[in-house]
């Protein structure tokens, strides 16, 4: 069961993976695309809307393989927040969007997310933050692409520059981004604004040419007077210019406009003029001035201006005191309003007709996204019942087959144990007669070590006697005297050997005094008479070994300091004993030639085999660690058998 819902687990994962890599097609593609639509509708006039628009495509649409349409969406949501003052939220989407278009490597998506990043600093007077970002637009630009953002990223390095003082790269930005933004109309009013403000505050006429090329562009040819007029403050700067500053400035602009503007531009200009002129109540100057105005406004043939500068003319005759003049041109403005709100009622119809087929475009959206749900709640459904399906197929499958498994794993382990059994039960007799050997050897050196003790060593002791004797005959020492001294010393040295034999046979201080001073004296006979310098370091209370384990560890440091004698050519070895955690360990360390450990085991030199067989009866662990040229080491470990101190015997 647990498997089972393991392996469904699985299955709706790979299918949530699946769905997240889906491209988007047909009817579900275009349904993505009329929202993305209706957002950029919404994007000026309403970024509530286009917030709610773009959420509901970044909800809906998967980003694998629809990266392009999900950027979009995030530079869409990312921008109404701007607008909302939502930083933070602002930056996230940004961020992401960027993160996109660099894992695709798209350029063009890489230099809109740069260029939203860059305008949300900006926005927030972060100017480091948006420098570095609207460079990274610039960095990026290549030709052919979309010249909006690049023209736009280099006019707003040119603002930063500006309100930081730097005026010559500010110029140099804000001209290039100009340059750049002759393929994009709404880049190109943006930059032009910039240029213009940037030469008026320099008091640079300069910008009387910028001014004149903005006026003429479609966009403000299409704008009303009122529109084209309201943003004359803000580009000359003179919002808080005093209104002697502002006379002078507009006159500035109506005299460069006789000989460079259109007649629109021209009666544009000179309504801003009269506005001032009105202001400041210099109603004769200003009266002069619509006259002319008027003359420019009917040879234009727009209405719109016409009634404008009519009901300046009606405002300026009834100031003055004209009642005559004013009635008039009160009579022609009423013809010319009524004309015009003739034209407006027809725009504000069209208007309707327009925001009518939004809003049923939006109903139809809703509707296909209605059915597209339902479509892929379907689609979802089936496909969920079929892998429900497989997976069960694949558990039961899975089942029988383990099953199958486990009865032949068992079948294998029952084999196995009764192997391993086999072979305990063989290793186990093995060491019952390796133990049987080894004592029948321990009880016979006991018996030849007792007959050499016993017999030989008394024959000799009274062949030695009998020597003596004749050598205190002065007739025998006298005949004799060299042959008994030879005679004499080749006995001393049989007895040294036959003392030496029998102690190697069953030391006789193992015996009397234990472990510690047998070792010490076996390397006194050893290793001292070799030349060779033995040092012990006994950190364990060996005293609490029995019998067996005190003649199992004498003869394996016995077999091993007779190989240093023999192979090793060392100056000094190290016999050391540790107790730890129950156990004890012994070292034995010699500075010696080392050897190859491999080669010899193999061939079975050194006595190897008889050490780790000894080492098997005392149920130890045998290492040994040799280089050549760089010594041996061999370690025993074997766990302490008695905790209570045992006595040697001897049988």
């Amino acid at each position: 069961m647990r498997l089972y819902i393991i392996l469904l687990s699985i299955c709706f994962a790979c299918l949530a993976i699946c769905s997240q890599a889906q491209k988007l097609i047909g009817a579900e593609l275009k349904s993505m695309e009329a929202l993305i639509d209706s957002a950029e509708f919404y994007k000026l006039k309403s970024p509530n809307r286009t917030h709610q628009l773009s959420m509901e495509i970044i909800s809906h649409v998967p980003v694998k393989e629809n990266e392009e349409l999900y950027v979009h969406a995030l530079l869409l949501a990312a921008n109404s927040e701007k607008m909302l003052s939502r930083k933070e939220e602002s930056l996230n989407h940004s961020s992401q969007a960027l993160a996109i278009a660099n894992q695709v490597n798209n350029r063009d998506l890489m230099i809109k997310s740069n260029f939203m990043k860059g305008s949300i600093f900006g926005q927030d007077d972060v100017n480091d933050s948006a420098l570095v970002y609207y460079q990274k637009v610039i960095d990026l630009h290549r030709p052919g692409i979309d010249p909006y953002y690049v023209s736009s990223a280099y006019t707003s390095v040119g603002q930063v520059y500006t309100s930081i003082g730097s005026y010559q790269k500010a110029e140099e930005y804000l001209l290039k981004g100009y340059q750049l933004s002759s393929g994009d109309d709404y880049a190109k009013l943006f930059s032009l604004a910039s240029v213009i403000s940037f030469y008026v505050i320099r008091d640079n006429p300069k910008y009387l040419s910028y001014l004149d090329t903005l006026a003429m562009s479609d966009f403000y040819k299409k704008a009303s007077a009122a529109s084209f007029m309201a943003h004359f403050d803000s580009f000359l700067l003179l919002d808080e210019a005093t209104d002697e500053e502002k006379e002078k400035k507009l006159k500035e602009v109506y005299t460069y406009s006789f000989t460079h503007s259109s007649k629109v531009n021209q009666v544009g200009y000179g309504m801003k003029l009269y506005g001032q002129l009105d202001k400041m109540q210099k109603y004769k100057e200003a009266y002069v001035l619509l006259q002319n105005l008027y003359q420019k406004a009917l040879n234009t043939e727009n209405k719109t201006h016409i009634a404008g500068v009519v009901r300046a003319l009606y405002e300026n005759s009834k100031a003055r005191g004209d009642l005559l003049s004013a009635l008039k041109y009160l009579e022609e403005h009423s013809q010319l309003r009524d004309s015009l709100l003739s034209e407006e009622n027809m725009d504000r119809i069209s208007e309707l007709n327009i925001k009518f087929e939004a809003a049923q475009k939006d109903h139809e959206i809703e509707q296909q996204k209605i059915r597209l749900g339902q479509e892929r709640r379907d689609r979802n459904f089936f496909v969920i019942l079929a892998i429900v399906l497989c997976a069960l197929a694949i558990v039961i499958f899975i089942y029988f087959r383990n099953r199958a498994r486990s009865v032949q794993r068992i079948s294998e382990q029952e084999k196995i144990i009764h192997l391993k059994e086999t072979e305990q039960l063989q290793k186990e007799k093995e060491m019952s007669e390796l133990t049987a050997t080894l004592e029948s050897q321990e009880r016979e050196r006991n018996r030849i070590a007792r007959d050499l003790h016993d017999g030989i060593g008394s024959m000799m002791s009274g062949i030695s006697s009998q020597i003596e004797y004749l050598r205190s005959q002065p007739v025998v020492e006298q005949a004799a005297h060299s042959h008994l001294v030879e005679l004499r010393d080749m006995v001393k040295e049989a007895t040294s050997e036959l003392r030496r034999t029998s102690y190697e046979l069953m030391p006789a201080k193992l015996l009397r005094l234990g472990l510690e001073p047998a070792i010490r004296d076996l390397c006194l006979n050893l290793l001292v008479k070799n030349g060779i310098e033995p040092t012990m370091e006994i950190n364990a209370d060996l005293s609490i070994l029995d019998a067996e384990q005190q003649l199992g560890l004498y003869r394996i440091i016995q077999e091993v300091v007779n190989n240093v004698v023999k192979h090793a050519e060392a100056r000094h070895v190290l016999i050391q004993f540790n107790y730890f955690d129950h156990e004890i360990s012994l070292v034995v360390e010699d500075d010696g030639k080392g050897f190859d450990f491999v080669a010899k085991s193999m061939n079975g030199g050194l006595g190897l085999g008889s050490l780790q067989s000894r080492v098997n009866v005392i149920k130890g662990f045998l290492d040994i660690a040799s280089i050549p040229g760089e010594g041996t080491t061999v370690t025993v470990n074997f766990p302490v058998l008695s905790p209570s101190p045992a006595s040697l015997t001897h049988d």
